[in-house]
Formats: C-alpha cells, sequence, structure tokens
C-alpha cells in the first residue's frame, strides 16, 4: 500500500466513493465509506476541523435518504456547530 491506513488521501478516497454510492442510491455502502472517512479524519485532525464537519454533514446526508430522520439532524447539527 502506498499509504498507511490514517492518511488524509484514504479519507478524502472514501468521501469521493461514498458520494458516488450515494448517487448510485447504495446508501448502505455509502455510510460505510463515510463512516470510515469520519475515523480517519477524527484520527488526523482536531475535533472543529472542517474535514471532520464534511464527513458528519455526509453521514447526516445520508442519513436522511435513509429515512432516519433523526439521525440526519444529529449529524448534520454536529457538522453546524464546527462550521460556526
Amino acid at each position: 500500500a502506498l499509504y498507511s491506513d490514517n492518511h488524509p488521501d484514504i479519507a478524502n478516497s472514501l468521501h469521493n466513493i461514498g458520494l458516488a454510492y450515494a448517487d448510485l442510491g447504495k446508501y448502505q455502502e455509502a455510510l460505510k465509506c463515510h463512516e470510515q472517512a469520519l475515523e480517519i479524519r477524527k484520527a488526523l485532525y482536531s475535533d472543529n476541523h472542517p474535514d471532520i464537519a464534511n464527513s458528519l454533514h455526509n453521514i447526516g446526508f445520508v442519513h436522511r435518504f435513509l429515512g432516519k430522520y433523526q439521525e440526519a439532524l444529529k449529524y448534520t447539527n454536529q457538522a453546524f456547530e464546527i462550521y460556526q
């Protein structure tokens, strides 16, 4: 492998794969990718880093399409708190 498991490029790739899965309507797969990206980003950055907010936003976005609106709101609000 070119990178270690906790490399920003791995997180970015998982982010992009998650977006593609969401576009295909494969929301469970998208959620897994975004959750993996979040875990990597949490290991790399402080809690208020914009990349962590981006992952939280994406997880909320996917929960919305899964009909899990409370979960969507929870993650979206966490992202909003960081963005402020």
